[in-house]
């Protein structure tokens, strides 16, 4: 494309671009100025904008009330199915993660061959055990008990962490979520089962749903998803994220730098929080406890992506403070969250 300045600064007028917000384009914009010039308001604020800037402003207002008169069960009951043999961590990251960040309850279901190791490490969290694999993955026989959670219990599933790609494990996470009463976030392992239907098989299945979905893919994930290779997404990102909001009627988390949330219906929306520590193991799973939980608090799927991925991203900036990007970990954002929150809170009380 030619020869790029790679700038310190760079102004432009009206609204950023998204050559200034996109990589590689972002990589050469330094930081950002944008100057108003005598854009008409009606303008810059026009609904036929397809991309649209999160910012923290508008995620605080977002955030779910917490009454005084209320209790645990007001709050959501998050059923996180996850793990494996040698995965066990995932789960439990996701489960973490969804308590603190607002979740009455947590019920982890995983293979019945980990949950003994799951319970010497869970304090508020509850285990489900379900029947395993030889193998020591969910078998298709839990498919039965965790539709009846959900029926009886649970207000919103997180499935995928650590459960592996194991063809009977597969067959259980496509039953469990064309069948769930109730949202369902979908990662990992849980997108790898989706991938296996080639990608109009996931356009139909996804389409087919009883709830609504959030599917939080990286680029790898999303590739296999589609159907495309990583540079051929990488070179259209934000087109191949509404293509597939709109062809599957889900909403679409596609993580990376920056992460792209887009909606069937509505724009496609560009976080603008995150740093290079986060580049580690466990994060994926800590942002799919943090959605999951959200949207168990009342939130609607598209809400609780956009809350999840800017306080995901904002704890994680408040962290590298004291660990610096080399020595963080998905631990160190989960015990950082009520500091993600604490900077919500703040914009919400501060005068405007």
């Amino acid at each position: 494309m030619g020869t790029a300045i790679r700038a310190a600064f760079t102004v432009t007028f009206g609204l950023p671009k998204v050559g200034h917000i996109i990589y590689p384009g972002a990589e050469y914009t330094g930081r950002l100025f944008v100057e108003d010039i005598g854009f008409p308001p009606e303008l810059l604020n026009s609904e036929s904008i397809p991309l649209e800037l999160i910012e923290k402003k508008h995620v605080s207002l977002l955030l779910p009330e917490r009454l005084k008169n209320s209790y645990k069960g007001d709050y959501g009951h998050v059923l996180v199915i996850g793990g494996s043999v040698g995965k066990t961590g995932a789960p439990l990251l996701s489960a973490r993660a969804a308590l603190r960040s607002g979740a009455g309850l947590v019920t982890i279901g995983a293979p019945d061959r980990i949950t003994d190791s799951l319970m010497a490490s869970v304090l508020e969290e509850m285990t489900l055990p379900l029947p395993s694999t030889v193998s020591g993955t969910v078998s298709g026989e839990a498919a039965g008990s965790v539709l009846d959670f959900l029926h009886e219990r649970a207000d919103v599933l997180a499935i995928g962490p650590g459960l592996s790609t194991n063809g009977e494990t597969v067959e259980f996470v496509l039953k469990t979520i064309i069948n769930s009463p109730v949202p369902v976030v979908v990662d990992a392992d849980g997108l790898n089962a989706l991938s296996t239907l080639g990608y109009k098989g996931v356009v139909g299945f996804l389409n087919k749903l009883r709830a609504p979905a959030v599917l939080t893919p990286h680029v790898g994930e999303m590739a296999r998803l589609v159907g495309m290779s990583i540079t051929d997404i990488a070179d259209d990102l934000i087109g191949v994220a509404r293509k597939f909001s709109r062809d599957t009627g889900c909403c679409l988390v596609l993580k990376g730098v920056p992460t792209l949330i887009a909606t069937p219906e509505g724009p496609c929306f560009i976080n603008t929080t995150g740093n290079p520590g986060m580049a580690t193991a466990g994060t994926g799973d800590v942002l799919t406890g943090i959605i999951a939980s959200l949207t168990g608090q009342g939130l609607q799927p598209a809400e609780a992506a956009l809350t999840g991925v800017y306080l995901h991203g904002l704890t994680g900036d408040i962290a590298v403070k004291g660990t610096t990007e080399y020595a963080f970990t998905a631990n160190d954002l989960i015990n950082g969250l009520f500091r993600g929150f604490r900077s919500l809170l703040s914009d919400l009380q501060s005068p405007k």
